[in-house]
């Protein structure tokens, strides 16, 4: 496994530890407190490299994080995003192998990392660590249950609007102000969303004909940040 991006600065640590009140999910957090760490990724970096043992879990802090099936056909297909709070890593808890799923940073993404080295069997014998992780996968099943309904049920404009806004890089145009550039593989955008590579393609004129997009060179540019927010309606944010 690649080394960790580790961010050397134990005041914001300790300021996000007590923040997100992290001491609350365990019996005795002093026990573990040393196998903390404030990590950076990158975009396109996964958390959990495929084929590779578990040895830390995340405490998701900011970002943009994309969450993908992998099917037996070689494709993948978009389940959620997290740009909020979360716990990464409570089914590879279990499992203690690569994950089912694909976990990559869409944007750069702040984490604290716990290292669990040696310390599985304490972890489960922890009534309060194990309260947590049970709320932690209730959360989840209920999310992926919504989300397997907006994957057969929403029209593709919805879904790639909101990928689009979650995904796009954010840069400085010429006058200053931030925009948002989409430049991903068309090709896996449309396994992604599940959907075809000519319906993407047609959707994607669609937003350039209607204002939300505009060219740059290979990329695409949101024209409209309001149109585009409005037409995703919160699906993957």
């Amino acid at each position: 496994m690649a080394p960790l991006d580790i961010i050397n600065n134990e005041t914001r640590l300790e300021q996000y530890l007590s923040t997100y009140n992290i001491a609350d999910c365990f019996s005795n957090f002093a026990e573990y407190r040393s196998r903390f760490q404030l990590v950076r990724f990158h975009p396109k970096e996964l958390l959990y490299p495929k084929k590779e043992s578990i040895t830390q879990v995340y405490f998701f802090i900011s970002g943009h994080l994309k969450i993908c099936a992998n099917l037996s056909s070689g494709q993948t297909l978009l389940l959620r995003f997290y740009n909020s709070f979360h716990f990464i890593g409570d089914l590879e808890l279990y499992e203690m192998a690569s994950p089912a799923n694909t976990i990559e940073a869409a944007t750069e993404c702040l984490c604290i990392a716990f290292s669990i080295v040696g310390i599985i069997n304490r972890l489960f014998e922890d009534t309060r660590f194990l309260n947590f992780i049970s709320r932690s996968l209730a959360e989840k099943l209920a999310a992926s249950s919504q989300n397997s309904a907006i994957n057969i049920l929403y029209p593709l404009e919805k879904k790639l609007a909101s990928y689009i806004y979650a995904v796009g890089m954010r840069k400085r145009s010429a006058d200053g102000k931030t925009v948002i550039v989409f430049d991903e593989n068309l090709k896996l955008t449309s396994e992604l969303l599940g959907t075809s590579y000519r319906h993407l393609h047609r959707t994607l004129h669609q937003f350039l004909e209607i204002g939300i997009l505009g060219r740059q060179g290979s990329a695409y540019v949101v024209s409209n940040e309001g149109a585009l927010r409005e037409l995703a309606s919160d699906l993957y944010m």
